[in-house]
């Protein structure tokens, strides 16, 4: 959208983008979040639960490097914390049992944070190369090995401290190793676990991409996922 639309000024012309079900956010090149749409859940984390027709400051944050929108909560990476708020219903924005926040609160994670996701009613975050993951488990989404339920507080997915970046589906989660790797958990009925089946067996806990190597970027979107290669080519 234009700066006059977005009522942004010139230091805060949009960098990046996030979309959710029924609201968007945009982030400026100074960090400043922006966001716009249905505002109900408190999804736009304006303090109140009021509809937005055009984008309106996030208060409360620090200068974001990052955002990701779920259905129904958005999230923010800043000074190397993760922020959410909106809907906490099934447990995605990590505060344990409050109902919701209608603005941004941290998330409680020790470490720094260098990567964050949301996914439909998850969220799931890479801490010092930890992955950990909070919020519905209705088909294993956050790796816990344990599907159904929630997970209000962050959960750590596994032992390994070499993962680079995490992206949540709707009800699936992809993270990306330092070593090229990418392993995948949660819904299978579309194939995205990329182990070579589609079925509605639910995979509950992390499992290796096979004949993935050399990966240096990583996308994931409701039911399927695309990767960047180091060498350039796109799977």
């Amino acid at each position: 959208c234009a700066q006059k639309a977005c009522g942004a000024d010139a230091a805060a012309a949009p960098s990046r983008l996030a979309l959710g079900s029924v609201h968007g956010c945009i982030m400026g090149k100074d960090g400043a979040v922006w966001c716009w749409g249905d505002g109900s859940l408190a999804r736009l984390g304006t303090g109140d639960t009021k509809p937005r027709l055009t984008p309106t400051k996030v208060d409360g944050l620090g200068a974001a490097s990052g955002i990701t929108a779920g259905f129904d909560h958005t999230c923010a990476l800043v000074s190397g914390a993760a922020w959410c708020w909106g809907s906490n219903q099934s447990g995605q924005l990590g505060l344990g049992v409050a109902p919701w926040s209608t603005k941004p609160a941290k998330v409680p994670l020790e470490g720094k944070v260098t990567s964050v996701s949301a996914g439909a009613m998850h969220t799931c975050a890479v801490v010092l190369g930890k992955l950990w993951c909070w919020g519905s488990d209705s088909r294993g989404q956050t790796g816990s090995g344990v599907v159904g339920g929630k997970k209000a507080t962050p959960q750590q997915v596994s032992e390994s401290s070499n993962f680079v970046a995490v992206e949540a589906g709707a009800a699936h989660t992809c993270a990306l190793t330092a070593a090229g790797t990418v392993i995948c958990f949660g819904d299978r009925t579309y194939g995205a676990i990329g182990d070579g089946l589609v079925s509605s067996d639910l995979v509950a806990k992390p499992t290796q991409v096979p004949d993935m190597a050399n990966v240096a970027g990583l996308a994931v979107g409701g039911g399927h996922n695309c990767v960047v290669y180091k060498g350039g080519g796109v799977a």
